[in-house]
């Protein structure tokens, strides 16, 4: 929003949120990714070319997202406002929330992607749905799940009608997440393997964009099932082995105002995020913290 209209001000007056907030966003966006996304031109905000690289590759997830919870909205119904990763947005709420809409037709749950620090009463978000523990009990944060992450590979790369073992990890690049950069040589470890700094190719900011990595044939990558599941089915990506990783800070939470916590719409969408979400955590029900 800020890149089109190169404007704060009219972003965050289209967002219903405060200038605030919305610079707030900015400046978390640039912490997690490590670079300048934005520069002042003569004609207000513009997009720096690591801004522009980084709207490209996340604008087709970004208008996805649009299209899905646009389709569900409709006026006079009871309202709750949510806070999203875009993974989590994309690939687990979206497919699914219809189906809590359509058994709750009063109900409209307007959703938001945001990525990292939220902070619910800036923002005037009713709740959200956080990556890594809180750091404030205010929210009083309620774990979600926290997937275990495989190694991927694109079909194309090791086609699926051949048997697989862990000298793939040596035979490709190995694609790295900013937000876990021990990931690779914790795995190897894991494995008993040894690792080398330059096995791995390049980092990525957002698991949707190793995942379309890995799609494209570029290297290996360690995801959650959830992201690649549709590709796995397709047979266009295929599991390494299956060891599990669990990377540090790697749970889902989520997180609510108290002056939210008794509306049954709340009390409800929690309820059916709850179940939805143990899917993806068989081995550690969401429990209260």
């Amino acid at each position: 929003m800020v890149a089109r209209s190169r404007s704060i001000t009219v972003a965050a007056e289209k967002l219903f949120l405060s200038q605030g907030a919305v610079s707030r966003q900015i400046l978390d966006l640039e912490k997690f990714v490590g670079v300048s996304l934005f520069s002042r031109g003569s004609k207000g905000l513009e997009l720096t070319t690591a801004g522009q690289q980084l709207a490209a590759k996340i604008q087709p997830v970004l208008s996805q997202l649009e299209e899905v919870f646009a389709s569900l909205k409709s006026p006079g119904r009871e309202t709750l406002n949510i806070s999203a990763m875009p993974s989590f947005g994309l690939e687990i709420i979206s497919p699914a929330v219809n189906d809590f809409l359509q058994r709750n037709p009063q109900y409209l749950i307007n959703f938001l992607t945001t990525v990292g620090d939220v902070n619910l009463e800036e923002e005037e978000f009713d709740a959200a749905i956080v990556l890594g523990e809180p750091r404030s009990r205010d929210g009083n944060p309620e774990l979600l799940c926290t997937p275990s992450y495989f190694p991927y590979i694109s079909a194309d790369l090791a086609p699926c009608n051949q048997a697989v073992d862990h000298s793939v990890l040596y035979q490709h690049k190995l694609i790295g997440q900013l937000r876990h950069p021990d990931a690779w040589p914790e795995y190897f470890e894991q494995l008993g393997l040894v690792f080398s700094p330059d096995m791995v190719g390049g980092n990525h900011s957002m698991l949707t964009t190793s995942a379309q990595a890995v799609l494209q044939g570029t290297g290996v990558a360690l995801l959650p099932e959830y992201i690649v599941h549709k590709y796995v089915m397709d047979g266009k990506v295929r599991r390494i082995c299956d060891t599990p990783y669990l990377p540090r800070c790697s749970s889902y939470y989520l997180v609510s105002k108290k002056s939210v916590r008794e509306r049954l719409i709340f009390l409800e969408f929690r309820s059916w995020l709850m179940q939805l979400c143990s899917a993806l955590d068989s081995a550690r029900p969401a429990r209260h913290l």
